[in-house]
């Protein structure tokens, strides 16, 4: 564990305007967190256009099983983390609170505290809106946006390059700022960091947050049970985008979405992602 005087002098170099008491319990801070209204247009540049894209599913609405996506959730799978049975379906999962394993400070899984969560606000998830962000240099930096007339949520995934993004390899960014986007393939494992987020020219560093429908104030990803989002492609032809929420401590997925992409928007991805091949 990371000594404490340190750890806060580390966080002061970085963020030298930060003004806040670090003493603060989490609890505490993420309440004072919650009435922040989350400005989009500080984190990147203007959106240009709406990608004419097209949902062909959602994995709560035609109750597609969940399977692992990774080693990491098979081997948690096998372990029994998941507390309540054997849940199999997207639907499923959203219709009662779950309970799993609580990962404790000792650096292990214990059933003896179980932390429980209520992922059913996720079935009024049924939109998502894909956005060209203005990015100067190129136009396949995008905005995702997941939401819905009742839910009470969204999420918003900002600042994408879609041409890091391949078939057959997750493409993953955790909830915050500036995150580090990662990739991983299905088969075997082999986790890389796909580019340094700091070296970032500010206006296309990563971000995922989720806010309030209403007033987009900023949530806790973790008191509702999420803390990743995987994106990926369904085959080579790269014409549909897979997106998989992860729940808490990325023990599985917990919501999923195919987006058929235009033709038009893929061939500026191909042109662009030959450009890094070569």
């Amino acid at each position: 564990m990371v000594n404490k005087e340190l750890y806060h002098a580390l966080l002061k170099i970085k963020n030298p305007q930060l003004v806040i008491d670090l003493d603060l319990p989490y609890d505490s801070l993420s309440n004072k967190a919650e009435r922040s209204i989350v400005d989009f247009d500080s984190l990147r540049n203007p959106l240009l256009s709406r990608v004419k894209s097209e949902v062909i599913e959602f994995g709560h609405k035609t109750n597609k099983v969940i399977t692992p996506l990774d080693i990491e959730q098979n081997y948690k799978k096998q372990f029994g983390l998941i507390l309540d049975g054997d849940i199999t379906t997207y639907a499923s999962i959203l219709e009662k609170p779950v309970a799993v394993t609580q990962f404790k400070n000792e650096g292990f899984y214990k059933k003896d505290s179980p932390k429980v969560m209520d992922f059913g606000w996720m079935k009024h998830l049924d939109s998502v809106n894909i956005d060209v962000i203005d990015a100067n240099k190129s136009d396949n930096y995008i905005q995702i946006t997941v939401k819905g007339q009742w839910a009470p949520y969204e999420i918003t995934l900002g600042n994408v390059d879609v041409s890091l993004i391949s078939g057959q390899k997750l493409y993953g960014f955790l909830f915050g700022v500036n995150t580090y986007p990662k990739t991983r393939r299905y088969n075997p494992v082999q986790s890389t960091i796909a580019y340094d987020a700091d070296l970032l020219p500010q206006e296309i560093k990563p971000y995922l947050l989720l806010t309030d429908t209403k007033n987009k104030e900023w949530v806790n990803n973790q008191y509702k049970g999420i803390e990743k989002i995987y994106l990926s492609y369904e085959s080579i032809e790269r014409d549909v985008l897979v997106i998989y929420v992860l729940s808490y401590k990325r023990i599985l997925p917990v919501w999923t979405a195919r987006v058929k992409l235009p033709r038009t928007f893929r061939e500026k991805v191909r042109i662009r992602k030959k450009l890094y091949a070569n």
